[in-house]
């Protein structure tokens, strides 16, 4: 008899196994590249436990990735190198180079702002929000004077609304967004008058939000999706009339009235420099009750080059997740084999590095009597 684990794992193989027979399938849906990814946590990154938000490549000897604890790459291995200020987490890291890197995410209930100079890593103070709570998603470095942090600010106790700060090198200010409810999840852009904001609304059915800065305000613009609803965690800007936001759709409820779900699957998004687009997009499983596939970051080492990546679950209905990478060619997505530890596992951070690294972090199970959930990190070699 197979272990629980073993039973998982080898369904999760038939399941991918499987996607290329499903007649609604895209016949190209299994991923050509060759890329090859594997496992670079170390036995002492295991023992930290906690997970990996963000990651942030500035050259294939130089990344950070970020969460419970702040990791360093130098080229042969990952160290964990700082604790986060006043023992808060970081949700994302931006570099603009080897001694200009920023990182952002909560302390206590207030958004949270690192900076790196090159030697050490030192909190940077943000305004007050006038009593209310708030938090940071992500950071984007564009210049040493041009600086976004994106999360949402809980206003009054009660109404959740987008947060836009701005460093111009000397401090972090607060800057006006749209009138909307709802978060925002991840920033991307070209230069100062081309960023882009991506998240979801509070409705009772979450819907797509994005929202994009000009260089004078941030306005809110059409996010197209499929089925009822669907939330955006990712985007990538590559340039005015190119940009790529991933993240989940939600269908309507599936089943019978012993048991009903709504299927969520992968939401791509295309920006052309006139609209946002759905792209058609592979998922694993059929569309069921326990379907569950969700893209959660994106990074581009070209506009034929792009990689994104999240997690999906068992159809078995045991709520056991793996991951999930996607990977874009110039001509349409296709499922890249990735690996993933154990049946609680994501990726939630993708970066890239020229000519053609790819590194992917998130949360594994490592089990082996070390903590559940212990920081993931993937990367590639080729591709």
């Amino acid at each position: 008899m197979k272990s629980r684990v073993q039973r998982a794992l080898f369904l999760a193989v038939m399941v991918l196994s499987s996607i290329a027979l499903e007649p609604a399938a895209d016949a190209r849906s299994v991923d050509q590249t060759s890329a090859v990814f594997t496992v670079q946590t170390t036995p002492a990154l295991r023992a930290l436990g906690g997970t990996l938000q963000g990651v942030a490549a500035i050259s294939t000897a130089d990344a950070w990735s970020v969460g419970n604890n702040i990791l360093h790459f130098d080229g042969i291995t990952w160290q964990a190198v700082a604790k986060v200020a006043g023992g808060g987490s970081l949700a994302d890291v931006s570099a603009l180079g080897a001694d200009d890197v920023w990182a952002a995410g909560t302390l206590g209930s207030a958004p949270l702002a690192e900076h790196w100079n090159g030697r050490t890593w030192a909190e940077v103070p943000t305004p007050s929000l006038n009593g209310n709570s708030g938090s940071f998603d992500s950071i984007l470095v564009l210049s040493a004077n041009d600086v976004w942090g994106g999360g949402d600010v809980v206003v009054s106790g009660v109404a959740i609304e987008p947060l836009f700060e701005h460093w111009n090198g000397k401090a972090w200010s607060v800057v006006p967004g749209p009138a909307v409810a709802g978060f925002i999840r991840k920033l991307a852009g070209t230069g100062g008058s081309d960023i882009w904001a991506v998240g979801y609304t509070t409705s009772n059915v979450a819907k797509p939000l994005i929202e994009h800065f000009n260089g004078t305000q941030w306005q809110q613009v059409a996010a197209p999706f499929p089925g009822i609803g669907g939330e955006l965690y990712g985007v990538v800007a590559l340039s005015p009339t190119d940009a790529w936001a991933v993240g989940l759709s939600t269908l309507s409820a599936v089943g019978n009235a012993q048991q009903s779900g709504s299927p969520v699957q992968t939401l791509i998004e295309h920006w052309n420099g006139r609209s946002w687009q759905v792209v058609q997009s592979p998922n694993i499983g059929t569309a069921s009750v326990y379907q569950r596939n969700v893209l959660y970051s994106v990074a581009a080492l070209s506009a034929t080059d792009i990689w994104t990546a999240g997690q999906f679950q068992l159809p078995d209905g045991s709520g056991s997740q793996l991951t999930l990478a996607l990977h874009w060619d110039g001509g349409a997505w296709t499922i890249a084999p990735v690996p993933g530890v154990g049946l609680a596992t994501a990726y939630r951070g993708v970066a890239v590095a020229q000519p053609s690294t790819v590194i992917l972090v998130g949360a594994g199970a490592f089990g082996g009597g070390l903590p559940d959930e212990s920081p993931l990190i993937s990367s590639s070699s080729g591709g």
